[in-house]
């Protein structure tokens, strides 16, 4: 059985929930093996595009592919039934997210915990307009460690730091700054010293690291390729000043093509501490994980270069 330690780390910081958003609702229906999507989502939105649900088993377009997606969500798992235990949730700018663990009751006895960060779009007061989960791979039997991009960037280049502020906009500088050494200075230098890294994936895979000297380490690591074979563009944000939570696309430098990388999904949320400084970075991807995918199983309309 993996072991994770999310809901056990990060609940001793009791953060507000609310419940009843329709996340959360939504999540809480389909662990009960009922749901319809027509519920909780129009058939497409108000400026006319269709509604989707993007998740690592499948993308899903429409109300009937989310119930697809719905009715297979516990036999993907290879569960009975499942738990939604929600953690961390921020909520701004018209976004939601929501990191919590679901516990999958697996038909073979055992329950397998598995940390998810949630990002939805609600419009109004009873409808969501978009829904993307995100989770490590491992912990659905039968995936492949390539999540696609979801979000096309509209020009190949690191998002605009003017964007964002405090403590998240220089740590982004930072991590596109080609000086590495500097830049993992002072991103360890802006972090509280019980700073907490992951969460996102078994320890057998990635244990959670707390500490500035853990956290150097895994920046000795991540700096390896950013920003010198791709970087991270920030697509989306849901910031409420003391978290910030944001999806992003990997983009690949031209010339790291030659040595196998490519394009992929994830998510990061960046927790300020009341000092300012950053008490928590959880980063949701599979990276690390992703040479030996299958180049040729990636169509052409999801490659991202920068040239």
């Amino acid at each position: 059985m993996q072991v994770v330690h999310f809901k056990e780390e990060y609940s001793k910081n009791k953060y507000k929930v609310d419940p009843n958003t329709l996340d959360l609702k939504f999540l809480r229906e389909i662990c009960t093996g009922e749901f319809d999507a027509k519920k909780y989502f129009n058939e497409s939105t108000i400026y006319k595009k269709t509604v989707f649900l993007d998740a690592p088993n499948g993308h899903f377009e429409g109300t009937a592919e989310i119930n697809r997606f719905a009715k297979n969500w516990l036999k993907d798992f290879k569960a009975t039934k499942a738990e939604v235990h929600p953690v961390i949730q921020t909520i701004a700018g018209g976004h939601i997210c929501n990191e919590l663990e679901i516990h999958f009751h697996l038909a073979k006895g055992g329950v397998s915990k598995v940390p998810m960060t949630i990002f939805s779009d609600p419009i109004g007061e009873d409808k969501l307009e978009g829904m993307r989960i995100y989770f490590f791979y491992q912990f659905l039997p039968g995936a492949i460690p390539y999540r696609k991009p979801i979000f096309r960037p509209v020009v190949n280049s690191w998002a605009s730091p003017a964007v964002m502020t405090g403590a998240v906009r220089y740590y982004y500088e930072q991590l596109h700054n080609y000086r590495s050494s500097e830049a993992i200075d002072n991103i360890v230098a802006m972090c509280t010293e019980d700073v907490h890294y992951g969460g996102y994936r078994p320890d057998e895979a990635e244990p959670l690291f707390i500490g500035k000297e853990a956290l150097r380490k895994v920046y000795d690591g991540i700096m390896v390729n950013v920003p010198w074979n791709n970087y991270v563009r920030f697509e989306t944000f849901c910031d409420d000043g003391v978290t910030c939570c944001t999806e992003w696309t990997i983009v690949v430098r031209k010339t790291a093509l030659k040595d196998g990388f490519i394009n992929f999904a994830g998510c990061a949320m960046y927790e300020r501490a009341k000092d300012g400084r950053l008490y928590s970075i959880r980063i949701n991807d599979n990276a690390g994980f992703d040479p030996g995918i299958d180049r040729n199983t990636i169509s052409d309309g999801d490659w991202f270069i920068d040239s």
